[in-house]
């Protein structure tokens, strides 16, 4: 291993156990209070390359939050840690049966600038069921960066949301759990 390899590679080593430390003491397993998101964007070789736009970058901790657009509060945000072990806090998404709840979807770029989401902008978003999702749980309607979300059966369910550009995915959320009571 050259010395530029091994010095990138431990870096890449003590990143990891500085974010693993950092995730013991936050906890993320769903405190009242999102963390503060870094300041710094991080250098080209470290972004994930799943948070890779067609030329945006998500932002690394939290690129994708649904917020209740007459209060701003954020309802439910992805916690990003990479494929497989991201997860969505403030879980499960609670929707009223026979009831309709409209969120905002807002995504952020490395400097936690939103991205314009809708049908005329370069990404769009949807919204769609598992497998294991019965299809009568709840109907989900998007308008550009709306959602509009109606419990149509009592029952759990999951949600996956997709960026797309061009009619393609470019980003795919972790499973959200969602609940129709």
């Amino acid at each position: 291993m050259r010395e530029n390899e091994w010095s990138r590679s431990r870096r890449r080593v003590l990143r990891a156990a500085a974010g693993v430390g950092t995730l013991a003491l936050a906890g993320c397993v769903g405190g009242d209070e999102p963390p503060e998101e870094p300041t710094e964007s991080p250098d080209a070789e470290d972004i994930d390359p799943d948070l890779r736009l067609n030329g945006r970058v998500l932002a690394s901790s939290f690129p994708i939050r649904l917020r209740d657009p007459d209060e701003e509060a954020v309802v439910t945000e992805v916690h990003w840690h990479g494929e497989g072990w991201s997860h969505w806090h403030f879980q499960p998404l609670e929707i009223s049966l026979d009831d309709t709840r409209t969120l905002q979807v807002v995504a952020l770029d490395q400097d936690l600038e939103p991205i314009p989401l809708g049908e005329d902008d370069a990404y769009q978003v949807v919204v769609r069921r598992t497998e294991e999702t019965a299809a009568d749980l709840l109907e989900v309607g998007v308008a550009d960066d709306r959602i509009e979300f109606r419990g149509t059966t009592a029952g759990e369910g999951q949600l996956v949301f997709e960026l797309r550009h061009d009619g393609e995915r470019a980003w795919l959320s972790p499973p959200l759990e969602t609940a129709v009571e």
